[in-house]
């Protein structure tokens, strides 16, 4: 059996944009965007749902989000705060 502790201390002193995005567009070929020109601010109390069909690019906005993916064109900027986890839906 395995447990995950999470510790969300010091709320109040969190910056008020932990993931902000300017113009940030995702393309694998040239001229077909999974997503385009998005501006997103994720704060300490943000609650992001995606749905879609697979293979559209939930996953990869999500990669994208966290750095672990380049943007094909803008900016995605983090706090220096954090640390962002990911738990990825295939891990094993």
């Amino acid at each position: 059996s395995r447990t995950v502790q999470l510790d969300f201390q010091n709320l109040e002193k969190a910056p008020k944009r932990l993931i902000e995005t300017q113009r940030v567009s995702k393309a694998f070929n040239p001229g077909t965007f999974l997503f385009r020109d998005l501006d997103l601010v994720i704060g300490p109390k943000t609650r992001l749902g995606m749905i879609g069909h697979n293979g559209c690019g939930k996953s990869t906005l999500i990669r994208t989000l966290l750095k672990l993916e380049a943007p094909t064109s803008g900016v995605v900027k983090h706090a220096d705060q954090i640390n962002p986890l990911y738990f990825e839906q295939n891990r094993e």
